[in-house]
């Protein structure tokens, strides 16, 4: 099954710089992070340590060569982003992790402040975490969502006009 998983998720990174494939859509964003989260969750809860899921991921240093505003760049630093999140905080279960992950790509799309990582709102999201439970619903994505407006609206700095 880990190696399935580790297809899949070889199969998503198709669309990084040099592949050579034709990117996916900027509107599926979204859905492949997503989908890579899952993945990343999953083979770390299968034992799989960080090097064997980082192993199919371009260099890091790569990723910003002449191609920083393309989709495939912007999805290998969330890959990166991911990893680090999904390691760094076993605690977090998948489904809050997936409510921050898509609420955090929505709001990035949408041209809004994000946390560069969980680490800056992994209290607030243990909170989301401890009072709806494990499994996906309504009120866990809006908590998430909840934690990243709140976010955007603190990390506002004063005008001086």
């Amino acid at each position: 099954m880990a190696s399935r998983l580790h297809r899949a998720l070889c199969m998503m990174l198709a669309t990084l710089p040099g592949s050579g494939a034709v990117a996916a859509p900027e509107r599926f964003q979204c859905s492949i992070e997503a989908q890579a989260a899952a993945n990343i969750i999953d083979l770390r809860d299968r034992g799989h340590d960080k090097t064997f899921v980082l192993a199919p991921l371009p260099p890091r240093e790569s990723v910003f060569n002449g191609r920083r505003g393309t989709l495939q760049a912007r999805l290998a630093v969330q890959m990166y982003s991911i990893i680090e999140d999904v390691y760094g905080h076993p605690d977090i279960d998948a489904a809050t992790y997936l409510a921050y992950r898509e609420a955090s790509c929505g709001h990035r799309n949408a041209g809004r402040k994000v946390p560069r990582s969980l680490d800056e709102v992994v209290l607030p999201m243990r909170g989301c975490q401890a009072k709806h439970g494990a499994r996906p619903s309504a009120a866990l994505t809006q908590c998430a969502a909840d934690v990243l407006i709140y976010y955007q609206s603190a990390s506002h700095e004063p005008r001086e006009d």
